[in-house]
């Protein structure tokens, strides 16, 4: 997605996919579908001037259908900084993803860092 080839991205992703972030409840509204995930990116991208990262540090498999993403979160909106590790689950149902889960280190600097 971040290459920003969607078409081939978006192969991997069940049709009713959701996103959660969890975060204060007014924060914590589940995307429904790829295209909302990819809207959802595409604004924290516009709201940061393009500088939300997300750095991958390692990913975890089991031998059920969880895959566990350990990322470094950082962006910038004027003076404000958000850096801080980030969980993300990717629940897997007949080899595409099917329900994320992203969990933020600090949910109060991040709610705070959102807020703005």
């Amino acid at each position: 997605m971040r290459l920003g080839r969607l078409d081939e991205a978006l192969v991997s992703w069940d049709p009713g996919a959701t996103w959660e972030v969890r975060c204060a409840p007014a924060h914590g509204t589940a995307l429904v579908g790829p295209d909302a995930v990819v809207d959802h990116h595409r604004t924290l991208g516009l709201r940061t001037g393009q500088t939300f990262r997300q750095r991958l540090f390692g990913l975890a498999g089991s031998a059920g259908p969880i895959v566990t993403a350990y990322v470094r979160s950082h962006a910038r909106m004027g003076h404000r900084t958000l850096d801080q590790p980030t969980l993300i689950t990717f629940e897997l149902t007949g080899g595409r993803i099917r329900k994320v889960i992203e969990m933020p280190g600090d949910v109060a600097a991040w709610c705070s860092f959102w807020s703005h």
